[in-house]
C-alpha cells in the first residue's frame, strides 16, 4: 500500500501546480505564481519530514514554530531588499535618461512597469529655502507619506533624505517649505518650474551639490 504521506504530498503538489497553473492566465506577473507554488512544496516538503520524523507532538510543534519565525524573518528581509532594489533602479535609470537625452519632461520622470521585484512609485520634490535646498526623488520603500510621520526619500543626487511631512500652509511665497510630488511642485509656479529645470540640469552636468537652489531672482 502507498506510504500515506507520499500520497499527501503527491496530492499537494498536484494541486498547486493546477491552481497556479489556471491562475498564470490571469495574473500579469507569471513569477508571481511561481514563487507561491515553491512555497507550497517548501511546506509540504517540511511536513512530510516532520510527519516521518521521531520527534514528539511538542517536538514538532517546536519544529514549525521555528520554521514559521525562519520564514517571517526571511520575508522581512526579502521585502527590504526589494525597496533597495526597487529604488536603485529607479534613481539610476532617471539618471542615465536625464545624462543620455537632449530634453526629458520632468513633470512626468520615467516611468516603469510594475513587477514582483520593483514596483511603480512616485516623484517627489523637496524644496527648503531655509536650508537654499531642493531635491527630487521617490520614495525610498513602498510607502506613501503621511503627515506626522517619517518618511525616507531616495533623491537623484544619491542622498537618503529622512523627514516627517507637514501640512502645505493656505499661502504659499518664496520662503515657504514645501514637499510634495513633483509635478504638483511644478505647477504652483514658475519659479519651481526653473528650479526644477535647473536642478534637472546640475544632475546632468554631474555637479557634486545639485540640490542647491540655482533659481533667478525675479521670476513670476
Amino acid at each position: 500500500m502507498p506510504d500515506r504521506s507520499l500520497l499527501f504530498f503527491y496530492g499537494l503538489a498536484f494541486a498547486a501546480v493546477i491552481y497556479f497553473i489556471v491562475k498564470f492566465r490571469k495574473d500579469i506577473t507569471k513569477k508571481d505564481g511561481l514563487i507561491n507554488i515553491a512555497s507550497y512544496l517548501v511546506i509540504a516538503i517540511a511536513i512530510i519530514l516532520l510527519l516521518n520524523s521521531d520527534l514528539s507532538v511538542t517536538g514538532i510543534l517546536i519544529a514549525m514554530f521555528s520554521f514559521l519565525a525562519a520564514g517571517f524573518i526571511f520575508l522581512c528581509v526579502a521585502i527590504f531588499l526589494k525597496d533597495v532594489y526597487s529604488t536603485k533602479k529607479y534613481t539610476l535609470t532617471a539618471i542615465k535618461r536625464i545624462k543620455t537625452e537632449n530634453s526629458i519632461n520632468f513633470k512626468g520622470m520615467p516611468e516603469f512597469k510594475s513587477g514582483i521585484f520593483c514596483y511603480k512609485k512616485t516623484w517627489y520634490a523637496i524644496c527648503s529655502p531655509s536650508l537654499n535646498l531642493l531635491e527630487i526623488g521617490v520614495n525610498a520603500f513602498d510607502s506613501q507619506p503621511e503627515f506626522g510621520k517619517k518618511f525616507t526619500v531616495r533623491t537623484l543626487s544619491k542622498r537618503a533624505i529622512t523627514f516627517i511631512p507637514e501640512v502645505i500652509p493656505d499661502k504659499i511665497n518664496d520662503d515657504t517649505e514645501l514637499f510634495g510630488q513633483l509635478v504638483i511642485f511644478c505647477e504652483i509656479s514658475e519659479r519651481n518650474q526653473i528650479m526644477v529645470e535647473n536642478y534637472i540640469e546640475a544632475i546632468k552636468n554631474s555637479s557634486a551639490t545639485p540640490w542647491l537652489i540655482s533659481v533667478p531672482d525675479k521670476t513670476p
